[in-house]
């Protein structure tokens, strides 16, 4: 499973506000995709209580960006700080939602180069290797082996 952040709450109150600002996913160093709408106001996001088909015995919850479902596992609030949630989600459930939010518009603005270029050659260019990739520790900028 992986973590998924969502930035969906009011950052004056950390109410959830129903709105979806941006999205992180998080890798084995923390936060190695950054996802953000181009569009004003952001696009509407909503929780689920019941998801479409899970992929995963551990995804029991859901949400929806804009018109689009998602599979989760429960989401946690305030992840990070007031603004954020997060979930876990199956790397195909990650894929999915990166592939859906490319062909949305939504601009990549921080990733690996693999992933970034791929984002910008167009959502059939993100596959499970590319996302995998991204996601991993880099160990040679890292000092491994």
């Amino acid at each position: 499973m992986i973590t998924v952040s969502i930035c969906c709450n009011d950052g004056d109150n950390g109410n959830f506000d129903g709105h979806v600002a941006g999205i992180e996913i998080h890798g084995a160093d923390g936060c190695d995709i950054s996802l953000e709408p181009r569009t004003w106001p952001s696009p509407e996001f909503v929780w689920l209580d019941v998801p479409p088909r899970p992929h995963d015995s551990r995804e029991t919850m859901g949400f929806k960006v804009a018109r689009f479902r998602f599979r989760c596992a429960p989401y946690k609030s305030w992840y990070g700080n007031w603004c954020w949630d997060a979930v876990k989600m199956s790397g195909i459930e990650v894929l999915r939602l990166c592939r859906v939010l490319c062909n949305a518009g939504w601009g990549c603005s921080e990733a690996g180069v693999e992933f970034a270029e791929a984002w910008d050659a167009g959502h059939e260019k993100l596959t499970k290797e590319v996302l995998s990739s991204a996601l991993k520790p880099d160990w040679h900028m890292h000092g491994g082996t």
